[in-house]
């Protein structure tokens, strides 16, 4: 009972419920005879006293509550969340500094990316005006004083973004729950953003307020259970909580496949896009897809259509090479033997031998380009396996072609690296080192989307129009990058932070556009293949972190 009052204290965030101790005292004192002064005595007593009163020792609410709790109510603390057509708990303790201090709710992990952070951040409707509060004094003080009274500002915030949607409440014996997502509500710093806007006549963007300092206690917490609840991860930034976990969902396998089987062929049946399955009482729908390992292919569940997608592309591209093992070996044979072509990617560090990467991007390209369904049976494998041949030729010469220029470009950028060292040219040279480990990473041959990997080579060559006018042109090339940095260490931050195996093309927009500017400031003779302007960015930029809450 003590438990029970504590919890409608924690929900409403003040210690003014529950009795004392000298309060508890009093309730035995009243009950428990003087003479009883040993724990035999004690015994002896109360097996009399409850025969004649069963519950002659047990306390009511009004013995524990100094006052009703008239202000907790279900609707405005609900104890579960529907997520994906399941109810999931929502639990409340007050304990600052600990790391379930708030709210937090239980999601399994099949669940994770079903929750959109946006929406989470509404937390509870009891909660909501402290945390719009919360932000309001917040901002920088030239907007603040435009929000004077806080409270009052806010309580008009709440009402007008409230209005806009409808609160779903779900009544059932004690038990309440609400939905996130599934309303009409605007994203809570979407929604507050354009509301600032408006009142303070300046704009003001969904991600300056998220970046806003708030108490542990106004955001959620989340605690990812596995299929015996076991806790996988805990936190409050739901970004960060995706990366840490995996694309798949190993957890929701059954024990007798714990080891998961390899398959070098299809022979495993249908790959359907869902499917649904019951784990501790909830239904979750996963989604069945192929991982490349390699030697083989296993069968996994992803946790989101994208990721599970992705990852097929890549297990079907795997299935083709080992399906054609003569054309696999013909192009690995074509690179091993062209020694222009292996001599100019010595000093990349790549992430597999040259032939083996240039042939299973070979592969894709031919057999899962990506405008293309995903095969989702042997019939439709084996069809696709004959269509895909005929591409082979088409696809592996431009290839070829494509990889050696992005390797002739790559060695002009390591010679004007090494004519442009200078004391002076330190800053342009550390930007253009990250520059290259974005471009070409240790996957660049298997991972650059297409068309971006024919621009590479256009890229480097920017890059080498840039050096040609170091160290001279130093105060110059830092100018221009100044314009480029901000977009730069955004993106770099976005993708630090996205989750492996979630493709995200706001995000993927925003890295390329990256790119074209800087051929737009340092070598506007190669010409860009989209308008793109720091107002541009901004918006695009936005985008990518709207995408990123999700």
């Amino acid at each position: 009972l003590r438990q029970e009052i504590e919890r409608l204290e924690a929900k409403i965030r003040r210690r003014d419920i529950l009795a004392d101790e000298a309060r508890q005292v009093e309730f035995y004192a009243a009950r428990i005879p003087e003479q009883v002064s040993s724990v035999a005595s004690f015994e002896q007593w109360r097996a009399h006293a409850e025969r004649q009163n069963p519950n002659a020792l047990v306390m009511s609410p009004a013995d524990l509550m100094l006052r009703e709790a008239t202000e907790v109510d279900r609707e405005r603390f609900p104890d579960e969340l529907e997520i994906g057509g399941n109810r999931l708990p929502l639990e409340y303790r007050l304990e600052p500094g600990e790391a379930d201090d708030g709210v937090t709710l239980g999601v399994p992990d099949l669940l994770l990316d079903a929750l959109q952070a946006d929406q989470i951040a509404w937390l509870v409707p009891g909660w909501r005006l402290e945390k719009i509060i919360a932000v309001l004094r917040e901002l920088p003080k030239t907007r603040r004083k435009l929000l004077v009274p806080v409270p009052e500002h806010a309580r008009q915030a709440l009402a007008e973004l409230t209005a806009r949607g409808t609160h779903v409440a779900h009544g059932g014996g004690t038990v309440a729950g609400y939905r996130a997502g599934q309303d009409a509500l605007p994203g809570f710093y979407a929604g507050l953003a354009a509301w600032v806007s408006e009142r303070i006549g300046a704009p003001v963007v969904p991600a300056e307020l998220a970046a806003l300092p708030l108490p542990d206690w106004l955001r959620m917490n989340i605690r990812v259970v596995d299929e015996q609840d076991r806790v996988l991860a805990m936190g409050r930034d739901l970004a960060v909580l995706r990366r840490k976990m995996p694309g798949t969902a190993a957890s929701a396998r059954p024990a007798a496949e714990a080891a998961p089987v390899m398959h070098r062929q299809w022979e495993f049946g249908e790959l359907p896009e869902s499917r649904t399955i019951e784990r501790n009482r909830l239904l979750l729908t996963v989604f069945p897809a192929l991982e490349d390992c390699g030697s083989g292919v296993v069968l996994v569940e992803a946790r989101s259509p994208p990721a599970a997608e992705e990852m097929s592309r890549r297990g079907v591209g795997r299935l083709s090479l080992l399906a054609l093992p003569q054309q696999a070996r013909y192009w690995q044979k074509r690179v091993s033997d062209d020694r222009e072509l292996v001599l100019q990617s010595r000093g990349l560090d790549l992430v597999q031998p040259l032939p083996e990467a240039i042939a299973q991007r070979i592969f894709l390209d031919s057999f899962v380009p990506g405008n293309a369904p995903l095969p989702r049976g042997r019939e439709a494998f084996n069809r696709r396996l004959e269509e895909g041949r005929a591409r082979l030729e088409g696809a592996g010469t431009t290839l070829i072609e494509t990889v050696g220029s992005i390797f002739r470009e790559w060695r002009a950028v390591r010679s004007a690296l090494e004519a442009a060292r200078s004391p002076a040219s330190a800053n342009a040279l550390a930007d253009i080192n990250t520059q290259l480990a974005m471009l070409l990473p240790p996957d660049f041959i298997e991972s650059t989307p297409h068309p971006w990997l024919g621009h590479v080579p256009r890229y480097l060559m920017a890059v080498v129009r840039r050096l040609g006018r170091l160290p001279a042109g130093a105060r110059r090339d830092e100018e221009l990058a100044a314009r480029v940095h901000p977009f730069g260490a955004a993106l770099r931050e976005l993708l630090a932070r996205a989750p492996s195996g979630m493709p995200q093309p706001e995000l993927m927009q925003l890295r390329w556009m990256v790119e074209e500017f800087r051929v737009s400031l340092f070598a506007q003779d190669l010409r860009t293949v989209m308008r793109v302007s720091e107002p541009r960015l901004a918006e695009q930029l936005e985008k990518a972190q709207a995408q990123a809450r999700q």
